[in-house]
């Protein structure tokens, strides 16, 4: 979100404002390379990208949607500012955060392994 509001966003001002949703899950997932020839594609597969797949599609514009998961398991660098996240149960019974803020980090040591 901070780099489409920054810097993409400014950069495409004259096609109009730009604006992105974000799914996050935690778990699992590959990476791979699919196509043949020029036509490659990098893509990721797995449990946890498809669930980010499907939270970004119901993501808003410029609103960041995390799985329970993904958000029990955030880093500790990454803290919500000010503002809290909405939550909301899905039909399926899944749990979401919904942020339409961006995060921001704590100063802390990324790199720290979470306790």
């Amino acid at each position: 979100q901070s780099i489409c509001q920054k810097a993409i966003g400014p950069a495409f001002a004259d096609l109009g404002p730009l604006s992105l949703g974000i799914g996050v899950d935690y778990g699992v997932a590959g990476v791979g390379c699919v196509g043949i020839r020029n036509n490659k594609k990098i893509v990721f597969f797995g449990d946890a990208a498809n669930n980010a797949a499907k939270l970004q599609d119901i993501a808003g514009e410029g609103e960041t949607v995390l799985s329970a998961m993904a958000q029990f398991m955030r880093p500790t660098y990454l803290k919500d500012q000010s503002w809290k996240p909405t939550y909301e149960t899905l039909a399926t019974g899944t749990i979401i955060f919904r942020y339409k803020q961006i995060f921001a980090g704590s100063g802390e040591n990324p790199a720290k392994p979470r306790r």
